[in-house]
């Protein structure tokens, strides 16, 4: 009786057989019986076929033919081919040499999408100045620098520490609901020689619904005041109180007032220079205009009491002296 693994083996063998076309016959049979002994036997037999098999079993199930041994065989060995030599070759080293890797762009503000739109500016900032009448902003922007008035002193000698009454005055050329006139930065020279004290600055409000005005205010070291536009004569622009130094003959002397004159528009200017014993900037209360007394603007009337004659006037009523030539500024 065949044992087990024979007949695995035989089984294994007649499959092959199908399908390789090696003949499951009694000759495959006889090998299947020792199927160790004869697969070494069928190993030679398939490279160097012609001599016979050791087994007097499968001899004799072969008939010692050739071919039913080698179609035994067949289903035993498998023919092999030549297995290719290959060469092996080793792994090339790759060294990779690692790049600090860059950080990301911030992200865009810009929108890539079509639908985006245009922020539009902030609103500017609310305006600070005040739209009623009774707010007058001045312009900042000088339209005449460095601008000079002259004139001369009669032959009157002034005695040493009286007060020359030096006033500048003008009328408007320009209309208007509301204006701002200022005489800046200005320094008066007697002979050509600069004097002390500088005049303070001046700033005056025009207002077309004023008919009438009042004096010159003298409020931390500035003249401030209000007139009508265009009033009915000369408005004040300025003044300043100078000493006469001991020692000094300015009889029939040259002098000339130069400062920066901030207004809209033209402006005619004129000066004029009266003496007085004592006449402070505090208390000498100039005129503004002249709408409403007798007296002309420019006129220090706190010090009326105290005219002597002298500079450009002859004393008596001619409170602020007569009057240089015009000067047109701003044009």
């Amino acid at each position: 009786m065949l044992s087990h693994i024979n007949v695995f083996v035989l089984l294994l063998l007649v499959t092959k057989a199908t399908a390789t076309g090696c003949n499951a016959d009694n000759c495959l049979r006889a090998m299947s019986q020792a199927p160790a002994e004869n697969s070494a036997f069928c190993s030679s037999y398939t490279v160097t076929p012609g001599w016979g098999p050791t087994n007097t079993e499968v001899a004799y199930q072969c008939s010692s033919s050739s071919s039913r041994i080698s179609s035994a065989c067949s289903c035993y060995v498998t023919p092999t081919t030549p297995s290719s030599t290959s060469t092996s070759i080793p792994p090339t080293l790759t060294t990779t040499t690692s790049s600090p890797t860059p950080p990301p762009p911030p992200p865009s503000t810009t929108s890539s999408t079509t639908s985006s739109t245009t922020s539009s500016p902030p609103p500017p900032p609310p305006s600070t100045t005040s739209s009623t009448s009774s707010s007058i902003v001045p312009t900042t922007t000088p339209c005449a620098r460095n601008v000079c008035f002259s004139t001369h002193f009669n032959s009157q000698s002034v005695p040493s520490g009286d007060i020359i009454w030096l006033s500048a005055v003008f009328k408007p050329k320009f209309s208007g609901p509301l204006a701002a006139v200022s005489f800046t930065n200005s320094r008066v020279l007697i002979n050509t020689v600069q004097v002390s004290p500088t005049p303070p600055d001046s700033f005056i409000e025009l207002d077309s619904s004023m008919q009438s005005c009042g004096t010159v205010q003298f409020v931390n070291g500035a003249w401030q005041a209000a007139a009508p536009l265009p009033g009915s004569g000369d408005t004040f622009l300025s003044a300043v109180s100078i000493p006469v130094p001991s020692g000094i003959n300015w009889a029939s002397a040259q002098v000339t007032w130069c400062g920066d004159v901030t207004a809209p528009g033209e402006i005619d200017v004129q000066i004029a220079a009266a003496i007085y014993t004592s006449c402070s900037m505090s208390m000498a209360n100039p005129e503004a205009c002249e709408t409403h007394t007798n007296y002309h603007a420019g006129v220090p009337t706190g010090c009326l009491n105290n005219l002597v004659a002298g500079g450009t006037g002859g004393g008596g009523s001619n409170w602020s002296g007569s009057l240089s030539a015009t000067y047109p500024v701003c044009v």
